[in-house]
This record gives C-alpha cells, sequence and structure tokens, in this order.
C-alpha cells in the first residue's frame, strides 16, 4: 500500500494507522510505505523522520525539509558547519538526547537558538565516524520562538 498525496501533518497519523491495520508496534516497518514529500516536519513528525534518514538515508538525498531546530555551533566547528535538530524524550527527563543534523550553511547564532530551518538534505561520508550520514544544507533559516514542546518523542 502506498499513501501519495497526504500533507506532512499527516504522516504520523498515517502510521498510526497502518500500525493497527497491521498489529505492530514498529513505526518504521509502517513509515516506510508512506510515500510522500518530507516538506514541512510538525513536531511531533521530528523524530520519526530522523530515525527513518538513519535507516533508509539515501531516499533522502536532495529532499528539502523545513521545521523547527535547536541550532547550535560547537567551538571546533568549521565557519560554515552548525548542528540543527530537537531534544528527544523517550523515557524521562534522565534520557533526554540531542538528534541533530550536522548542517552547512551560513546561519551563525552565537548562542543556542531556536529558528525554522529550510535545508537540503544530502547524503555524505563522515570521516569521524567512518559511514555516511544525512546532512542539511541551509536554504533559509528564521529565527522563530521557542517550540511549545522543547522535546520530542517517538509516540
Amino acid at each position: 500500500m502506498f499513501l501519495v498525496a497526504c500533507g506532512p501533518d499527516r504522516r504520523v497519523a498515517l502510521a498510526e494507522k497502518l500500525m493497527a491495520e497491521k498489529e505492530t508496534d514498529s513505526a518504521i516497518a509502517v513509515m516506510q510505505e508512506i510515500k510522500e514529500p518530507q516538506n514541512n516536519l510538525t513536531d511531533r513528525d521530528y523524530a520519526l523522520w530522523y530515525r527513518d534518514t538513519t535507516e533508509d538515508m539515501n531516499k533522502y538525498d536532495g529532499k528539502t525539509v523545513s521545521f523547527t531546530a535547536l541550532v547550535a555551533i560547537g567551538k571546533d566547528f568549521p565557519t560554515d558547519t552548525f548542528v540543527g535538530g530537537r531534544k528527544l524524550m523517550t523515557c524521562c527527563a534522565n534520557d533526554i538526547t540531542c538528534l541533530g543534523f550536522l548542517c552547512r550553511g551560513d546561519l551563525k547564532p552565537s548562542k543556542t537558538q531556536w529558528y525554522t530551518l529550510t535545508a537540503k538534505a544530502q547524503t555524505v561520508y563522515n570521516k569521524a565516524q567512518d559511514h555516511e550520514v544525512v546532512a542539511l544544507m541551509q536554504v533559509s533559516a528564521e529565527p522563530t520562538e521557542k517550540a511549545k514542546d522543547q522535546y520530542v518523542t517517538f509516540n
């Protein structure tokens, strides 16, 4: 079954419906069946989309996405590099971790800030991790308010 032409806000609902139909709790298995553009990711979409990029990164190569991102720059990063992502909480406050992408662009925040980040996904070789990863090439970045819910989940 291929679900086409649904708005990005509907992906999670579609995944939940497919999970119920297939009697599975694997969101990744059913997300593979939802073949629609990844445009404007909702907070609820972000965690599933991130996980899917680690499972099947090549299907996102060249796709443009937009999402609310917490953006930070590391002190040893090249001048055109930053991290854009969200904090994930799977269980409780003790397990919060960052799900972020290395990004290239002209964004230079002086501190960690919230942006609506639009970027093109690109599969690149990460020498430090010795494998390919999805990186994001900035198309635009607009400052925005802190996300209503700062943490994303897989639920």
